[in-house]
């Protein structure tokens, strides 16, 4: 049957103050505790020590040399180089070194209290919650618990920290951890075989340069050209220039041939007169003899003309003239002929040696073109082999700095900052882990009072019973007089006529409010 009664904060409180004793059991229970733990556990002091460490010993070169997309490639590089340091401390191998030299110590650090333990600390181990360092193995892996390495960010340096138990052995071994670390990093990035190396490609390159430069000179001595670039722009100029008077006196040729057909036209009309053409200025002084032909055929014309008013055709006076002009005309005609058979013969000529010509410095300019391209890539040969043999040279410079850094035991890692004894301990938080179990023992208290209140189904009032049951309630009688009244009805009583299980009255056992009707 759906409840139709909700949760009210009367409720909380009545469940609060009925099960107080328990909260407060719980509550208190859960302080002490909590006390109990801060006061008898070991405290945890944590050491730091600061170490920069200048990623690749032997790259010295700077960001200029790069390109810049290769920036990214840099920035790759050097987040794997940080990760492979960070793991190289965090390693079991450099755990292992740390503990035989803390161990080679032993009766030191026992005097001075090292390994001193509470009795929580005992009483956690021998639950099993607290790590033991009996054995070697045991040992080394509360030294690789107790270590913890970050990298602090936009900077090349590293935060190592180490807790333990006691302030003076954190200092200890951090200081420890940071000592071997630098031995170990100077071992792994030892260069001598590298260094050998180097110097066998710059002896190769070495060779290999030379004979670059013997290649480049014997060329330039062979070819006997002592620059190139400037012959190749006056061959251009010079096939130009041959083309442009190529195409020039192609021109004229072709001119000659169209105007040795007008002529060979304009002779065929016999009774017309022969133009004459556009011959140039080279021709000046055969115009002025073709002036003087077109000058005594004009005035015979004009003759013939004055005498057609005389006499006829057939006249001897006029026949004569035509026989004149006629001369004049053929003349004309042989002379423009010749003139122009002459232009065109010498136009023709000086195409052909043109052309010669132009074949000759073309020819030049292709062999100029292949001494070019040999030229620039013995040159290029020669600028990759130098460029080459540089950068074999620097790194050899670099490599054998740092051998010499390796000889002398100097490393590219610095401490920045050497671990100090912690004056107070960064664990137990006593405030932190008492208020805390506090207040998880009051939730736990409460949880636990309201799970005990949902499976106790007593009427706690007079209105659970319309609530819970749906029947109607007559009255309610205390539990100290429900011995001492009898029950009695009267025949003429009326009674509910309601069902049977719904008219008989209910009596509560347990607490009840006082008796109504």
């Amino acid at each position: 049957m759906e409840t139709k009664r909700t949760f009210s904060l009367r409720d909380f409180f009545d469940i609060l103050f009925k099960n107080k004793r328990l909260i407060l059991s719980v509550f208190f229970t859960s302080m002490i505790l909590s006390t109990c733990y801060c006061l008898f556990v070991s405290p945890l002091y944590r050491a730091e020590a600061k170490i920069i460490v200048k990623l690749g010993k032997a790259q010295f070169a700077g960001m200029e040399q790069y390109r810049p997309e290769n920036y990214n490639v840099l920035i790759q590089e050097r987040s794997a180089n940080i990760n492979n340091e960070i793991e190289m401390i965090k390693g079991q191998y450099l755990a292992q070194k740390v503990a035989a030299r803390i161990k080679s110590h032993s009766e030191e650090t026992k005097n001075r209290g090292f390994f001193a333990t509470k009795v929580g600390d005992r009483l956690l181990e021998w639950f099993g919650m607290h790590r033991k360092a009996d054995d070697e193995k045991g040992y080394v892996e509360s030294l690789l618990k107790a270590l913890k390495v970050t990298y602090i960010e936009d900077t090349d340096m590293l935060d190592l920290s180490f807790r333990w138990t006691n302030p003076i052995f954190a200092a200890y071994a951090a200081n420890t951890y940071v000592d071997e670390y630098i031995n170990q990093h100077t071992k792994v990035h030892e260069s001598k075989k590298t260094y050998q190396f180097y110097l066998e490609q710059l002896e190769l390159y070495d060779k290999l340069l030379k004979q670059a430069e013997d290649e480049l000179q014997n060329f330039l001595n062979q070819t006997n050209i002592s620059n190139l670039s400037l012959q190749k722009d006056l061959l251009l100029r010079r096939v130009a220039e041959l083309e442009a008077d190529h195409v020039t006196n192609r021109v004229i040729v072709e001119q000659g041939v169209a105007k040795l057909g007008s002529v060979k036209k304009m002779s065929a009309n016999i009774e017309g007169w022969i133009e004459t053409p556009e011959l140039g200025s080279p021709n000046a002084d055969k115009l002025v003899y073709l002036a003087a032909l077109d000058q005594s055929y004009f005035r015979l014309k004009v003759e013939r003309d004055r005498l057609l008013k005389t006499y006829t055709h057939k006249a001897t006076e006029v026949q004569s003239i035509d026989r004149q002009l006629s001369g004049l005309r053929k003349q004309k005609t042989e002379s423009l002929n010749n003139i122009i058979n002459t232009e065109v013969t010498v136009a023709e000529s000086k195409k052909a040696i043109l052309y010669r010509e132009l074949t000759t410095q073309k020819k030049q300019l292709e062999e100029i073109n292949g001494l070019t391209m040999r030229l620039r890539q013995l040159e290029r040969q020669k600028e990759i082999v130098e460029l080459n043999y540089q950068i074999y040279k620097k790194k050899a410079e670099d490599l054998r700095v740092s051998d010499d850094l390796d000889t002398k035991k100097i490393s590219s890692v610095k401490i920045v900052s050497p671990a100090i004894p912690p004056m107070t301990p960064f664990f137990p938080n006593s405030a932190l882990i008492i208020g805390l179990s506090s207040l998880l023992g009051l939730v736990f208290a409460f949880t636990l009072s309201a799970i005990r209140e949902f499976f106790n189904h007593t009427f706690k009032e007079d209105v659970d019973v319309q609530a819970f049951l749906d029947v109607p309630l007559l009255m309610t009688i205390p539990l100290r007089q429900v011995q001492d009244i009898t029950p009695a009805r009267k025949p003429t009583d009326s009674i509910d006529t309601t069902p049977a299980e719904k008219r008989d009255s209910l009596v509560t056992k347990g607490k009840m409010p006082k008796s109504k009707i």
